[in-house]
This record gives C-alpha cells, sequence and structure tokens, in this order.
C-alpha cells in the first residue's frame, strides 16, 4: 500500500511539474504517461480522477492550434496503448482522448476493439469511429456491418454511420431493410430517411413490397415526388402511414392532392376519414377545404365535429349561421364543439344561442357557453349586453347580467354596483347585480355591497350581499379597503343589534388588526348572541390572529368553562380549516400555546383533532422538533407514520 500511494503521489507530482510546459519531443513523457496509467489501474478513486485530469490536460495541449506535431505523437502513443491489456475502465477513457485528439490514421487501430468480447469496450469503439469522420473509419465499419449478425451490434453499426452521413453506407443498410428484425429493420429506415439523397430513395422505395410501417414512414419523411407519395398514401399498411403520406403531398402540391384526397375517403375507415378531414381542413388550400365546409350543414356528425374544431379565426364567420344551427343540436358533443367554434369566429348573431347555453342543465354545455361568451371576438356583443342589462324583461336583463359578468366588459362592474344598491329595481334583479359584483365588482364595490347588508330589510339581499362581500375580498386581496368599508358599516349600524350581527359574521372577510380588535372588544361589550358569534367568526379566520385571539378570550373567561371550551372548539377548527396560505411556523406556535393553557381533555382533544388532516410537512415537523408528546403521537398517527 505504501508503494502505490508513493507511486501514485508521484505520478500526480510528475503531471503537475509539467502541466505548464511544453511536451518534450512532441510527446507524453513517458514516465509520466506510465505513471498515469498505473494510477487509472489502480483502485483509488481520488487518484484516478486525478490521472484522468492529468492526461486530459496533455491531449488538451497537443490538440491546441498550431501543435500539429505534438497531435500526432500523442496520438500514437495513445494508440498504442489500446493494445496492451489495460482495464476497460482505462481504455474506455483513451478512446474518449482519441476522439479529442484523433484523425482518420486512428480509425484501423480503433476498429480493432470492434470485435473486443467486452461489448462496453466494443461499443465504444464503435462511436469513436464515428465521430473520427475519416474514409477509412466508415470503410471499416461498414465491413463490420456487413458481417455482423447479431442484432444489437447491427442497430449500433447503422447508427454510428447514421452519424458519419456518408451516402458510402447506403448499400450496406439497405440490405437489412430485408431483416426479420423489426428492430434492424426500423434502424435501416431510419438511417436511410437521415443520410438522404436520391440513392437512399430508391432503396426504401425498392422495399416497400415488405409493408413495413417504418420503411413506409421513412420514404415518407425523404421523398419529395408526389407520385411515389400518393402510392404510399393510397397502399400504406396502417391509418398513421396514410395520413403522413397525404400530409407531404398536401404539402407539396395541394392541386394535384384533391383527387388523392377523394379516392382517399371512398374507401377509407372512420378514423381514417377524421386525419384526412383534419389535413385538409388544416391544409389552408381552398381547393381542399372548401367543399367539406360547404358540406358542413350536412356532413355527418363526427365530420361536423372535426371541421367545427378548425374553425379558428373570424375568417370563418361566413360560416356562422350553419355553426348556430349547429349548436341546437341533440348530439351533446355537437353542441359543445358548436359552440366552442362560436367563441372563436362569433358576431352579436351568436349571443342568443350562447345566452341560452349559459343557462343549460347540462354543466359541460353552461361551461362551454360561458367560454364562448367570454372569448367570442366582436365588440358589439359588449355594447348589446350593457344595453340589455339596463332595459327590457326582468328575466332577459338577469341572463344578460350573468353573461355581462362573464365577459368582463367595460363598463360592467360600475353598472352591476349601482344596480344592486337601486332601491327602483326588483329584489330579483338587485339579487343578480349582487352576484355580478362578486365576480367583477371592484373596491369600490366594498362599501355598497356593506351598506346594503346594513340598511337592507331583505334577508335574501343580505345573504347575497354576504356572500358577494367574502369572495370579492377573496378575489381583491386588498385587506385594508375591505376593513375600511367594516368600520363605515359598524358605525352605521349603532344601535342596529341586527345589522351588527349581520356584519360580524363576515368579519373574517378583513382579516387585519384593526378588525380583531374590534371583535375583542365586541366581545367585552356585547351580549351572549354577539359573544357566540364573535367566537364563531373568529374560529374561521384567514390567518393566525383568529385562534390568538380565542387564546385570549379564553384567559379572560377562565371562570365560564363553557366559554372556555367554545375557544378551544374554535381554535381546532381554525386549524383544520386552514391551508397554505397560513404561516406554518405560527400553527405550531398557537397549538403549543392552545395545550399549555387547556386544563381537560376535551381541550386538548379539540386541538389536537384539528390535525386529523395533516400532511408530510406536520409529520416531520413533529419528528424533528420539540413538541407535545399527545400532539406527535396524534400528526404521526394521523399520517400514517
Amino acid at each position: 500500500m505504501k508503494d502505490f500511494l508513493n507511486k501514485t503521489t508521484m505520478a500526480l507530482a510528475c503531471g503537475l511539474a509539467l502541466a505548464g510546459a511544453q511536451l518534450a519531443n512532441a510527446q507524453i513523457p513517458e514516465q509520466a504517461l506510465e505513471m498515469i496509467i498505473d494510477t487509472l489501474e489502480a483502485e483509488d478513486y481520488s487518484a484516478r480522477h486525478a490521472a484522468r485530469m492529468e492526461l486530459q490536460d496533455f491531449v488538451s495541449e497537443a490538440s491546441a492550434p498550431g501543435n500539429e506535431a505534438q497531435r500526432s505523437a500523442v496520438q500514437a502513443q495513445l494508440l498504442d496503448l489500446l493494445d496492451d491489456d489495460l482495464a476497460v475502465t482505462t481504455r474506455l477513457w483513451l478512446l474518449r482522448q482519441i476522439v479529442s485528439i484523433g484523425d482518420e490514421t486512428a480509425a484501423p487501430s480503433v476498429a480493432a476493439l470492434l470485435s473486443h468480447p467486452n461489448p462496453e469496450l466494443a461499443d465504444a469503439a464503435r462511436m469513436t469511429l464515428g465521430e473520427l469522420r475519416s474514409k477509412e473509419a466508415i470503410d471499416l465499419l461498414i465491413e463490420k456491418l456487413s458481417n455482423a449478425t447479431d442484432s444489437e451490434a447491427q442497430r449500433g453499426l447503422i447508427d454510428s454511420l447514421t452519424q458519419l452521413g456518408s451516402a458510402k453506407a447506403i448499400p450496406a443498410i439497405s440490405k437489412l431493410l430485408a431483416s426479420d428484425d423489426e428492430a434492424v429493420v426500423s434502424a435501416a429506415a431510419k438511417a436511410l430517411a437521415k443520410i438522404g439523397g436520391s440513392k437512399a430513395e430508391k432503396a426504401l422505395y425498392q422495399a416497400l413490397d415488405s409493408k413495413a410501417t417504418s420503411i413506409q414512414l421513412a420514404l415518407v419523411e425523404l421523398s419529395g415526388k408526389h407520385k411515389r407519395l400518393s402510392q404510399v398514401a393510397l397502399e400504406g399498411s396502417n391509418r398513421t402511414v396514410r395520413s403522413a403520406a397525404l400530409q407531404k403531398c398536401v404539402q407539396l402540391n395541394a392541386r394535384k392532392s384533391a383527387a388523392l384526397l377523394e379516392t382517399l375517403l371512398q374507401d377509407a375507415n372512420a378514423e381514417l376519414k377524421l386525419d384526412l378531414y383534419r389535413i385538409a381542413l388544416e391544409s389552408e388550400s381552398p381547393l381542399l377545404a372548401k367543399p367539406l365546409l360547404d358540406g358542413l350543414a350536412s356532413a355527418d356528425p363526427e365530420l361536423q365535429v372535426v371541421i367545427l374544431g378548425t374553425l379558428d379565426s373570424p375568417a370563418f364567420r361566413p360560416l356562422e349561421p350553419t355553426v348556430i344551427a349547429l349548436a341546437s343540436s341533440e348530439n351533446e358533443q355537437l353542441k359543445i364543439q358548436a359552440i366552442d367554434a362560436l367563441g372563436r369566429i362569433g358576431s352579436i348573431d351568436s349571443l342568443p344561442v350562447l345566452l341560452e347555453g349559459i343557462q343549460a342543465r347540462g354543466r359541460d354545455v353552461a361551461d362551454a357557453a360561458a367560454d364562448a361568451i367570454a372569448s367570442a371576438p366582436d365588440s358589439a356583443i359588449d355594447d348589446q349586453l350593457l344595453a340589455s342589462v339596463k332595459a327590457g324583461e326582468e328575466e332577459a336583463r338577469i341572463v344578460a347580467m350573468q353573461a355581462l359578468a362573464i365577459r368582463a366588459s367595460d363598463g360592467a362592474p360600475e353598472l352591476v354596483t349601482a344596480l344592486a344598491s337601486d332601491h327602483t329595481e326588483s329584489i330579483a334583479i338587485r339579487d343578480a347585480a349582487i352576484e355580478a359584483v362578486e365576480e367583477i365588482g371592484t373596491t369600490d364595490a366594498l362599501p355598497v355591497l356593506v351598506s346594503l347588508i346594513v340598511e337592507t330589510d331583505n334577508s335574501k339581499l343580505r345573504r347575497t350581499a354576504q356572500k358577494a362581500m367574502k369572495r370579492i375580498s377573496l378575489r381583491l386581496e386588498d385587506n385594508e379597503a375591505t376593513w375600511n368599508a367594516f368600520a363605515d358599516g359598524f358605525e352605521a349600524a349603532q344601535g342596529d343589534e341586527e345589522a351588527t350581527l349581520a356584519l360580524v359574521r363576515i368579519l373574517d372577510s378583513a382579516a387585519t388588526p384593526e378588525s380583531i380588535a374590534y371583535a375583542k372588544e365586541l366581545w367585552k361589550n356585547g351580549d351572549e348572541k354577539l359573544q357566540n358569534t364573535v367566537i364563531k367568526v373568529l374560529s374561521s379566520w384567514r390567518n393566525w390572529d383568529g385562534g390568538f385571539a380565542l387564546l385570549e378570550i379564553a384567559k379572560a373567561e377562565s371562570d365560564d368553562p363553557k366559554t372556555v371550551d367554545l375557544c378551544f372548539s374554535g381554535i381546532g377548527r381554525l386549524i383544520l380549516g386552514s391551508d397554505y396560505s397560513y404561516d406554518f411556523q405560527q400553527k405550531f406556535d398557537l397549538t403549543d400555546a392552545a395545550l399549555k393553557l387547556a386544563t381537560t381533555p376535551e381541550q386538548r382533544n379539540d386541538v389536537i383533532n384539528g390535525f386529523r388532516y395533516s400532511t408530510w410537512r406536520e409529520m416531520v415537523h413533529v419528528s424533528e422538533n420539540k413538541v407535545d408528546p399527545q400532539l406527535k403521537e396524534a400528526v404521526l398517527r394521523f399520517t400514517g407514520s
């Protein structure tokens, strides 16, 4: 071992001493090379890595421009070593360096390894010959391929010859198109397509009788002859081949392809027909697409669906009347596809059928109609919806309002907000307007909703406004503006217990320090009904401030077991309902404080059961941090750990 370490040290030291100097006698010093090879053959991984880098440095220096003499000398040294009985890993590294420095004269020595019994070394030699790109390398690889019988070896040699891209390899590769091995045939076909040229195309064409899919597809890829491709389209062995051939024919000459398409459609099965229709419609050739588009109304439903899917811009608006008619089809798939197409090509003429669609009982149809209303490219639709919302039959106004919220037209937020607060409008109109505000309202709508909650005597409007307030605040994420609206609302509701309660029930919409302080103040001064409402809303707070407020109340009311139990139950619900937006560490801070304050098993269980939907994050936390033992046991149990 001591001798080995000394030898390794000497090799590395020798390399370091020579790294910055010109190579003596235009080659790597023999002593340095011998020590590098000895180290590469040793078992010390770190030393082997250093030796590899040292050899690579020598090769890089010899490969530099102007060092042709060094390049030739170093290459000769490396090739000599390939003949030695060295470890496979060592010779693999030598081959890698030969790729960097070698020229065509290296081919015979590398080719000698093609027959090596170690498949990894033989494969590396093949790839090295491919990188050398020399005439002799090509000849050697062709000779090896001609004599190869093993499928894996044949495919590897084909790959190397493909990399070299020499037409000289075409005859040898072409013979393998007749192989009984499908993988070899596929490799050969792909190689000929990549090498290219008339000889490769001729070889593929002559092999068409085999009906091999790989040969047919390779010919389609390579050929630029419409006649040959038409033959493949007509006689191809499967749908993929025939479709690909027609696609290439259309690219070459759409006019010539029209008759071919007509012939193909005569005996095509349903699946192939759909492919052919799609190719014709996407070709942007009026000659191919117009007959299909003209026949949209009378085509089979399967074809109608395909055609509708290609109508992608207002340029197809002349077909709008037909598409509108199809949007009323009893065939749901066709109906949905037609509605979807109207979202891309539709004008104001499509609006009635789309308004009908958003009222459909089927969710898929209603969703498609909503998407189409949102995207239909005619600004006249916005003007019509705004006008329809302002006047007309109540039911029509409500549907138009729904569409306006979907489309989010300019001026729509202001209009629906005004309607929501307009006491001259019917309850149904105001209710629909509030729902629209929920979808498209701005911060200007917040005080309007709060005022409505405080002032209205209609329970339906109040509930709709409460729901809208909670959802719009989530969408806008402006807690300050939301609290300001609440503050004005509480002031206006003074002396009106019912109005105050209505606001408190949704106070979690404004998760601010000010709203927490107000909730705690209400607790101190309120009656039992108001206090219970405060506990309930704190239990659904949008951050942990609600939980810590519940702890304060529990401490202050320690002489009232019922209230304390309600607080602990609320903390458990808050933990259970929390999501990724809540601070993770504060979750455990709150839990730790609550478990320390708890005085009964029931209170502890209320808190711990809030963790029953724990994930890997909670599991990792309790495993790696000091937490309450009962909590840790529960989290591990809840997560199945």
